[in-house]
This record gives structure tokens, sequence and C-alpha cells, in this order.
């Protein structure tokens, strides 16, 4: 059996251009169909359940500050709290003024008394007062101030009392590691002793709580630490500090 395709080509172009269109259509309605349901997912999201979540999350804060207004003198706690977190800081910066007493019984001669003591830790200033025996006595230890040197160390972990084995001598001394600078005399002189008033200003380091100190005192200078332990029966003659009637 023969057939014939009377149609002409103009037609076959058309039908298969109109095949063509229904094929587009169709892909679009899909693909549009498919957008619509992606946004209206995203649409209920953002207003259904991301406004639940939010709800929910201020509810939880709400409850969270109710609970912690409820605590009876809030304010206190948060403050000690913050003040015991930076007791770490302000103990460092502590100066250790425990080591004064020390201080001035390794640099002051033997026959020189001290009756009054004044320390200003934000000035990094001293003011000793007292007698002795004789003007040079005071000479002696205004110059034993001078050249009164130290060193200092970080302490060891495993020995936190290990000092530097070598004092400094005194030619080794200069502006960084001199404990006492600007030291000024005032002495006067009656009938039975010269009283003195020196002052000077004094290095922080020296009173670094992180670190370990060592004094080096000249050896020229004859201090109580040369001298031995004083004489416990004769008080008069071997107190460092004088009574001053118990004046401050």
């Amino acid at each position: 059996m023969i057939q014939f395709n009377l149609l002409p080509d103009v037609k076959k172009e058309y039908i298969k251009a109109k095949r063509q269109k229904r094929i587009i259509f169709t892909v679009s309605t899909f693909a549009i169909g498919i957008s619509l349901g992606i946004l209206l997912i995203l649409f209920s999201i953002v207003q259904v359940a991301q406004k639940k979540n939010i709800n929910d999350l201020t509810k939880d804060i709400k409850s969270e500050i109710a609970s912690l207004n409820s605590i009876e003198d809030l304010d206190k706690i948060l403050t000690i709290q913050n003040q015991l977190n930076s007791l770490g800081s302000l103990h460092e910066a502590k100066p250790e003024s425990s080591r004064l007493l020390s201080y001035l019984t390794q640099v002051t001669p033997s026959d020189v008394k001290i009756s009054n003591v004044k320390i200003n830790f934000e000035e990094n200033t001293i003011e000793i007062e007292g007698s002795a025996p004789s003007l040079a006595s005071i000479n002696r230890y205004a110059d034993t101030l001078k050249f009164t040197g130290f060193t200092s160390q970080e302490p060891d972990s495993d020995n936190p009392e290990a000092q530097p084995v070598e004092p400094l001598s005194i030619d080794e001394l200069n502006d960084e590691n001199l404990a006492f600078i600007d030291v000024i005399t005032d002495s006067s002189r009656n009938e039975e002793r010269s009283s003195y008033t020196i002052k000077a200003s004094f290095n922080p380091t020296l009173f670094d709580n992180t670190k370990v100190i060592v004094l080096s005192i000249p050896n020229t200078i004859t201090t109580r630490s040369t001298l031995g332990k004083p004489n416990i029966s004769d008080q008069t003659d071997n107190t460092l500090f004088e009574d001053n009637g118990g004046e401050e």
C-alpha cells in the first residue's frame, strides 16, 4: 500500500512548532509550580516557624531575667565577683612593704638608731629620722644608702626563695641598680648625741612582690649583719629602733 504525504512543508513546520510550544509551556508551568511551592515553604518558615522560634527565645530570656532578678542582692554578688577577678592583678601591683624592716636592718650602721620612718609607695620616697653618737656615724649611714645596690630575679618555681648568688660590687652600680638615689641628710648635734633626718628616693623594684631582691651593701660600712646578733642583755646599745615615747 502506498501512502502519500500531501501536507505542504509550511504545515509540517507549524505542527512541529506547536508541539514544541506545548512542551515549553508544560515545562514552564512545572517550573513555576515548583517555584511557587518553594516560595510558600519559605514564607511559612519566615512567618510561622521563625516567629515561633523568636517568641520562644523571648520567653526564655524573660524567664531567665526574672530568675536573676529574684536573686537577693544580685548587684552586690556581681560586684564581689568582679573584685575577686581583679585580686590577682591587684596583688601583683601591691608593694611588698614587709621588706622595709629587712632593708633598714641591713643598711643601718650598728651605732645609728631609728625613731621614725615615713615611706610613700606612690612617690617612691622614704624619710628616716633618728639619732647617732656622732655626725660621722650619720654621714656613714647616708653614704651606705648612696652606695647600696640590688639585684633582682624572678622566683624559681621549684624554689621560690631562691636568690642570686653574687651581689653587686660598687664598680657595678649604676642608675638602674641603685637602691636609693637623691639622698639628702639634715643633721644636728647637742651635748648628748646627734640627730638626723634622711630623705631619699628608692627604686620601686625593691618592693616588687613578683621578684626576689638581694641588697649589695658596701663592705666598708659596718652593719648589723656583719656584727652578728645583737646583745639581748643590752637593749640600749643594740636596738635598731629607739623609743620615741610612743609617738607615731
